[in-house]
């Protein structure tokens, strides 16, 4: 991939206030595995489920939280553990760039953080009007760029209704920030990019949803926003409205949910805390919160995640390119609609197979999980399974699906990033020719397919803000609950760019300086 980075990125809803049933449970009775190939017979579809409908558009700022109207399940836990085949050993070497950020490098050794002075976590009062944004002086941390200079970015990833990027090492986020999701000390919207102070360069960064995480290069996390499920990992249910050290010092690869996160590690595990109410912890424990990073053992090789609302894929390699030996996806957590494709609808809270295709070194291979629905890329074509909601299917039938069945009508060799959010979906591609060319279809009540018509729901349609010889070539991609984000590159680099939001922006998590909708990609500036 000469000038594109692969790259896929994922999106949350607000975390709604949740009750919890204490004798609820979960199902882990694996299912058989499916392959991951069109079906020619009529999908399944699941009139039973859809009694849910989600909210059109964005409550004003005022309002309260949406409220939890899931659908629930009936399950149960299963306590024998998913038996693991490690016969045969994977060759780390030859397993492709799929993660969900930009480095998927495995490290060799890693530095811990020094966490021993505390980091101040002091909550401002709510009407800190005068705060600029700023914090303590750090290498890593400024004040934001002069307005006229053009800031270039190498990151970005989109959360419910905030969003964060990374430019030149240093965090930057904006929108919503009523649990400190924004990270600047404060609890103040902002409707431009601010600083967010880090002891070391960042390489990757995950908005969720109302939290933030960041990688740096010392393979250290550091998370900040919501804590209320324990989704920071911190081993307490406090929020933060700084960031702060995870006890982690192997993480390559993050992945936010909407309460609860995901790390891929340099051991090629997966790692989760959180918000396990659902299962989308993976650890099988039955515990409705996990606030400590919990390594999931039976899973391994895993080359790329995608962290849901409050559901968990990975994709995993038991071979080696040389033995044939094929990539594996596994899902976890919520299924209420189907959206883990495994034929049913029952929570699975322990990792679970799901389909078998392509070959280790099929780096064409991703996976998106969003609030209902989840898709995958393989083999040229993009599979649906879940709700359809607002034809986040790329039509308007099937109405539901429980297992990979649907095709989503695009056609492309290559699919470099695939995101989903609430009801809308976007896919980074590349042709015969490696042209980059940005798709999305599904709802665009708020503008967020980037395109004037249809303007409600609609099929796969490329943005003409990013066609060829616009001189603007998307190279990643980030889908939130209502608004996208992607960056194009600069004419002299290939590794940042010009970053470009559009779609709701009710809370400034455009970060185009107001709180109004926009149809067309617009400018992130300071």
């Amino acid at each position: 991939m000469a000038l594109l980075l692969g790259v896929t990125a994922c999106s949350y809803t607000l975390p709604p206030p949740r009750e919890r049933s204490p004798d609820a449970s979960a199902d882990a009775q694996d299912a058989p595995a499916l392959d991951l190939a069109p079906d020619s017979a009529a999908p399944d579809v699941v009139a039973d489920n859809l009694a849910m409908e989600l909210p059109a558009e964005v409550p004003p700022a005022d309002a309260p939280p949406d409220t939890d109207v899931s659908v629930a399940a009936d399950a149960s836990h299963d306590a024998d553990a998913m038996p693991l085949d490690t016969s045969t050993p994977v060759d780390m070497a030859m397993v492709p760039d799929t993660a969900i950020g930009v480095d998927s490098t495995v490290r060799d050794t890693v530095t811990p953080a020094d966490t021993s002075t505390p980091m101040d976590t002091t909550r401002p009062p709510d009407t800190a009007a005068t705060d600029t944004g700023r914090m303590d002086t750090n290498p890593y941390m400024d004040a934001a760029p002069d307005a006229a200079s053009v800031v270039l970015f190498s990151e970005v990833s989109a959360g419910a209704f905030h969003t964060c990027g990374i430019s030149r090492g240093r965090v930057y986020c904006w929108g919503r920030n009523d649990q400190g999701q924004v990270g600047d000390g404060t609890n103040t919207q902002r409707l431009r990019p601010v600083g967010v102070s880090l002891p070391d360069p960042a390489t990757q960064i995950a908005a969720g949803g109302a939290h933030s995480c960041a990688l740096t290069t010392r393979g250290n996390v550091y998370c900040w926003g919501d804590n209320g499920s324990g989704q920071l990992g911190l081993g307490h249910t406090e929020d933060s409205y700084r960031p702060m050290p995870v006890p982690l010092t192997d993480a390559v690869e993050l992945g936010l949910g909407s309460q609860h996160s995901c790390v891929r590690t340099s051991s090629a595990r997966v790692t989760c805390w959180g918000d396990n109410s659902r299962g989308a912890v993976g650890d099988g424990s039955g515990a409705m919160t996990v606030t400590s990073p919990t390594p999931l053992l039976t899973v391994a090789f895993v080359s790329a995640l995608s962290v849901g609302d409050d559901h968990t894929c990975a994709v995993s390699l038991q071979g080696t390119c040389t033995t044939g030996a094929a990539a594996q996806l596994y899902c976890w957590g919520y299924n209420n609609l189907g959206q883990l494709g495994l034929s049913d609808f029952t929570i699975h809270p322990r990792p679970t197979a799901v389909a078998r295709t392509g070959t280790p070194c099929a780096a064409s291979y991703r996976v998106a999980t969003g609030r209902v629905a989840t898709l995958v890329m393989s083999e040229g074509t993009i599979l649906a399974t879940g709700r359809n909601d607002r034809q986040v299917f790329g039509s308007s039938l099937p109405i539901a699906a429980s297992r990979f069945t649907t095709t989503v009508g695009l056609a492309v060799t290559r699919a470099l990033a695939l995101g989903i959010g609430a009801s809308h979906a976007c896919a980074l591609t590349t042709g015969p020719a490696m042209a980059a060319a940005l798709y999305c279809w599904g709802d665009n009540g708020g503008g967020q397919l980037g395109v004037v018509t249809p303007v409600s729901e609609g099929p796969p349609t490329a943005l003409p803000f990013f066609a060829s010889g616009s001189g603007r070539v998307p190279f990643r991609l980030a889908v939130g609950a209502s608004h996208t984000c992607a960056i194009a590159l600069s004419p002299t680099g290939t590794t940042e760019g010009e970053l470009f939001c559009w779609g709701r922006g009710t809370y400034g998590q455009l970060g185009v300086g107001d709180s109004r909708d926009t149809v067309t990609p617009t400018r992130v500036g300071f």
